[in-house]
């Protein structure tokens, strides 16, 4: 939508038109690219906010009551 807007602010349109959405559509190849990229990154994110929130929660929580061992792989 960003470059479709671009295409009509150099045109000095007073409208976002369907020409300036078809300009500014991604090609399918690039649409291919982006939803796997997109799904690693969800991934990557909830696994990160998963290892945040265990990290958050042992130094909030005396060193004697946590269980370390998801550290080792156990």
């Amino acid at each position: 939508m960003t470059r479709s807007w671009g295409f009509a602010y150099e045109e000095d349109a007073a409208t976002l038109t369907i020409k300036h959405l078809q300009q500014g559509a991604f090609s399918q190849a690039r649409i291919n690219q982006i939803f796997p990229e997109s799904e690693q990154g969800q991934l990557r994110l909830k696994q990160e906010s998963s290892y945040s929130f265990r990290a958050n929660l042992t130094t909030s929580v005396s060193s004697s009551l946590v269980d370390r061992s998801y550290l080792n792989g156990t």
